[in-house]
């Protein structure tokens, strides 16, 4: 059986790429051990293949490849061939905007320096520049995209990524990109959204706005401050900063 694994922080943009590859590949989409994911999807797409997502961590084991430790422990054979991960990342500073408003929390300060700082979810219990780093340095093939890249071109960052994972493509992808849209997918969450995973609320609340740059208007002076203290340097090394002026 072959399986793809998208793995990122929370909030990084994770149902939506799960979403377009499942829609690309036409597989279904499971979470693991009894985590599930708002993607779940495709019980009639039972074909041997199949999709799963959650924000799992790699440890290092036996320093040769990582298994991914949680409460729903994964193994992640590097050997075999049959798993491709896929490793999305988003500008941290729109991560937490987009915490602060799913959760509900209403106070970015707390969202900086706990629940990003230390992990705050048993499925991943740490923060977000730890998880970051785990991942970037896995060894394994770990097909690395971002949010950002998406956000300006879905249809090309798609095939790109379809492409490294060498698997063929059921749908023309473009057509994918256009149903997978906010707007469509809201419109189609509206209508079945009591039959998808954990329902429509939470779904609807998980499309929200999905800006980039969100956090230009969100930040204050104070927010940006330790910002900057925290995970200033890994703005610099992911290219979102080219200096300390922002």
């Amino acid at each position: 059986m072959t399986e793809i694994l998208v793995v990122g922080f929370p909030k990084s943009g994770n149902t939506w790429l799960t979403r377009l590859l499942a829609d690309a590949l036409d597989w279904p989409v499971r979470g693991i051990g009894e985590a599930r994911p708002l993607a779940e999807q495709g019980e009639d797409r039972e074909d041997g293949s199949l999709i799963r997502q959650l924000h799992l961590f790699p440890e290092s084991h036996g320093n040769r490849y990582p298994v991914v430790a949680s409460q729903h422990s994964l193994n992640v054979d590097a050997v075999n061939g049959q798993q491709r991960i896929v490793h999305i990342i988003r500008d941290p500073r729109d991560v937490a905007v987009s915490i602060n408003h799913y959760w509900g929390i209403n106070d970015l300060q707390r969202v900086i320096t706990r629940v990003m700082a230390h992990g705050a979810h048993p499925l991943w219990g740490k923060g977000w520049l730890e998880y970051i780093t785990a991942w970037r340095a896995a060894l394994l093939s770990v097909i690395e995209t971002r949010y950002e890249w998406l956000h300006a071109d879905p249809y090309a960052e798609l095939r790109r990524i379809v492409n490294l994972t060498a698997i063929e493509p059921a749908h023309p992808l473009h057509e994918v990109v256009e149903r997978q849209a906010i707007e469509i997918k809201r419109a189609d969450i509206a209508i079945n959204g009591e039959r998808m995973a954990h329902g429509i609320t939470p779904q609807l609340t998980n499309l929200r706005a999905g800006r980039v740059g969100d956090w230009q208007t969100e930040f204050s002076t104070d927010d940006k401050r330790q910002f900057a203290r925290l995970y200033g340097s890994q703005l610099l090394a992911l290219g979102y900063e080219t200096n300390d002026e922002w």
